[in-house]
């Protein structure tokens, strides 16, 4: 799978994390490059579901599930 990041104004987004999954099993996130480009390979026949992730902040100690 391959794909490009883009903002809303349709500029390229570089280094922005990637992630796809697929329903049951694991995910594989990859960061975009300087072009907004991202790819996965070798991926089985199926679902997947796909996500870009911006602005993302990390959570204080204790935070979330345990």
């Amino acid at each position: 799978m391959r794909g490009v990041v883009r903002d809303a104004a349709g500029k390229p987004r570089n280094g922005l994390p990637v992630t796809l999954w697929r329903l049951g099993s694991n995910f594989n996130t990859v960061p975009s490059n300087p072009d907004g480009s991202f790819e996965f390979g070798n991926l089985a026949p199926g679902n997947y579901g796909v996500a870009v992730w911006d602005g993302l902040r990390t959570q204080p100690a204790g935070w979330g599930g345990r």
